[in-house]
Parts: structure tokens; C-alpha cells; sequence
């Protein structure tokens, strides 16, 4: 019984001993800064990608970084079935980050492209949920991306 209770404890205070804490999002918080100059294109793309700079404004960090952003969101028929009705759609995300780094006349370019398909449903409904999740997931993963790409420089 006294074994038990002592591997309890151990293990109480070895689980909950452990702080966690966010170790990428604190070590970027403290590297860059970001200035968003202009933000252009597809209104439901550039919310997400303002939301996720806007943590990263508000820094007195070295690295000082200007950007620019244009998206684009296209959605073009993948397939049709014998009649002509469209059974498959393909989505396209386009994102082009140019980034002033430092207030110096250095530039660079980062384009990201995403992909995905959808069936067509009778449920139209459904269906556009299902577009803007898409839509939302892809544009966090390329948000993400410039953010391991802008830490390289």
C-alpha cells in the first residue's frame, strides 16, 4: 500500500511538474516584427492571414518586416458526368508575400499554392461549408509556411 502511494506521488508531481508552454510561438514572437502595408484580394482569405500577422505587430524586435499581400481564390470545374452536369470542382489558394526587410530596399517574394478538390453535392449548402473550412485550413497552412520561411532569413 505505502509502494502505491509513493507511486503516486512520484508520478503526480513528475506529470504535473511540467509547465507547458508554446515553445515555437514564443521564440518567433520574439524575433520578428510585422507591418502589414497593403492587404489585397479574396475577402475571405485575408482576414485569416491579418489575424495571424496581427500577434506578430506589436514587437521591438531587431527584424522589422514590411509586407504586402495579395491573394486570390479561384474555382475552376475538375470534371462532368454524361449529361454535363459538374461532379468535381478544384480550389485554388494563391497567396504572394513581398517582404521589406529592415526598411531597406532588399525585397523577396514568397508565393505559396494551395489545391483542393470537391465533389459536387445536392447540398449546396454543405457544400460551401465544407469550401470555406477548406478554405481556412489551407490558409493556415500557408500562413504557416511563410512564417518558417520569413525566420530563415
Amino acid at each position: 500500500m505505502l509502494k502505491k502511494i509513493l507511486i503516486f506521488i512520484f508520478c503526480s508531481a513528475f506529470f504535473f511538474g511540467c509547465e507547458y508552454r508554446p515553445v515555437y510561438q514564443e521564440n518567433v514572437n520574439n524575433k520578428i516584427n510585422i507591418d502589414i502595408i497593403s492587404i489585397e484580394g479574396d475577402s475571405s482569405i485575408n482576414p485569416i492571414i491579418k489575424s495571424g500577422l496581427r500577434r506578430y505587430s506589436k514587437n521591438d524586435s531587431l527584424k522589422k518586416y514590411k509586407i504586402s499581400i495579395i491573394s486570390n481564390y479561384s474555382k475552376n470545374e475538375l470534371s462532368r458526368d454524361i449529361t454535363g452536369k459538374v461532379t468535381n470542382y478544384r480550389g485554388t489558394i494563391f497567396v504572394n508575400f513581398e517582404v521589406n526587410i529592415n526598411e531597406n530596399q532588399v525585397k523577396k517574394n514568397f508565393k505559396f499554392q494551395k489545391n483542393f478538390n470537391i465533389k459536387n453535392t445536392l447540398n449546396n449548402f454543405e457544400q460551401l461549408n465544407y469550401e470555406n473550412t477548406l478554405k481556412k485550413n489551407l490558409t493556415s497552412t500557408i500562413l504557416n509556411e511563410f512564417l518558417k520561411e520569413l525566420l530563415l532569413i
